[in-house]
């Protein structure tokens, strides 16, 4: 898409599904409900009205847009959605998870200065050097795990089938002195700076046969296939700036506080989209300079600097003191609406029997996100989070009112 993508909004089906069953709900909630919207028995759709686009939390996008629009200046701006946040630093590297390769190899094309070693050992071995056979001919070189803690490195010619170089102890990475790698991935190939490794999925450290590939990059550079990514590049540049230090500042929570043991984030909305040296920008990489090595901190550690495209006008609290709730001046509140089969609720929650009501709750004094979403059926009721809702809806956003039509 050519929008900016929101934060956080994937989950894995088997969630989903567990999520969007609902709570089976015995008489009247609880909780006050906020809408009631009868459904009449000629009803047909539900039409569901709403502003904004993405979760909520803390930075809108499109509001640091139009205020560097107005001459806000970007420090200004991350003030602004992040309030009792620091300023601080980070550099170093950080592990991404490389989703798009799904093979449990990691297969690239040769190029100068290639090299090959066991992950954590000191030789290394140059691929594109050499009197042998392999070093003279390879087009392509793979890592692939060979069990009982090993990898091997094999190579192939134009037209010819793969064949061993050598097996090393452990997991195995490419890299090429800084240079970018070309990746071969199941949806094509993708160039990528730093260090590509095969590595095992296993918490304990232990190689294994089963491994993902993991782009090990410098922080710098790995937001430079980042904040393209996540914000047109060719907005105003105080706003692209406010993107990159939000993505630096992400990063470098998510390394420090959400490591998943081989690797420190995604590279999708799980996280942040990453797309190595293709989604690079001039523009972006002016901001990544301009701001470079600058994150917002909290308690002397990274903030954890969510950001969507757009707030509907209305900051949603998180799980941070610095994730605040409250009207946002900046975000220019843009508006959509979508139309719901009423027998798309009848074959989600069939057990609800004919569906009587849709209740609403918003989170309070919340600018009118959602809560939950109650289904009142003749038979059963059923309540589901409002971004649930918005995910079994495809909704922009879970900051909507319904209506029967």
């Amino acid at each position: 898409m050519s929008f900016p993508r929101s934060r956080r909004a994937a989950l894995t089906a088997a969630s989903a599904a567990l999520a969007l069953a609902g709570t089976l709900v015995a008489g009247t909630p609880a909780v006050a409900r906020d809408q009631v919207v009868p459904v009449p028995a000629g009803a047909t759709t539900i039409v569901v009205s709403g502003q904004g686009y993405g979760h909520g939390h803390g930075m809108s996008q499109y509001g640091a847009k139009a205020a560097a629009e107005r001459g806000v200046g970007y420090r200004q701006i991350l003030a602004h959605y992040y309030p009792g946040t620091r300023w601080g630093t980070a550099r170093g590297k950080i592990k991404v998870l490389i989703t798009a390769d799904t093979t449990s190899d990691v297969r690239v094309d040769t190029r100068s200065r290639l090299s090959v070693k066991a992950v954590g050992a000191r030789k290394s071995w140059r691929l594109d050097k050499g009197s042998d056979k392999a070093r003279r001919t390879a087009a392509q070189w793979r890592i692939k795990g060979a069990g009982s803690g090993r990898s091997t490195i094999a190579w192939k010619a134009k037209g010819k089938g793969w064949r061993t170089w050598r097996t090393v102890r452990g997991d195995a990475e490419f890299s090429a002195g800084g240079r970018a790698i070309t990746l071969h991935t199941s949806k094509g190939k993708v160039a990528y700076r730093g260090t590509l490794r095969s590595a095992s999925p296993a918490k304990s450290g232990k190689s294994s046969k089963n491994r993902d590939t993991v782009n090990i990059v410098g922080l710098e550079p790995y937001l430079r296939g980042v904040v393209a990514d996540e914000m047109p590049a060719l907005w105003h540049p105080n706003a692209v700036r406010t993107q990159a230090v939000a993505a630096r500042s992400y990063a470098a929570y998510e390394r420090h506080f959400d490591s998943h043991g081989y690797f420190d984030v995604y590279d999708t909305t799980s996280d942040q989209v990453y797309g190595g040296v293709p989604a690079e920008h001039p523009a972006a990489t002016r901001a990544i300079k301009a701001t470079a090595k600058k994150v917002l901190t909290h308690g002397g550690r990274p903030a954890f600097t969510q950001f969507s495209s757009s707030n509907g006008g209305w900051m949603l609290a998180g799980n941070a003191p610095y994730l605040v709730s409250g009207p946002d001046g900046y975000d220019p509140v843009s508006t959509w609406q979508v139309s719901i089969p009423l027998n798309r609720f009848a074959a989600r929650w069939p057990s609800a029997g004919a569906i009587q009501n849709l209740s609403v709750t918003t989170y309070p004094g919340a600018g009118g996100w959602v809560q939950t979403v109650t289904i009142d059926g003749a038979r059963n009721d059923y309540t589901i989070s409002g971004s649930d809702f918005r995910t079994w809806a495809g909704l922009r956003a879970a900051h909507f009112t319904l209506a029967a039509g």
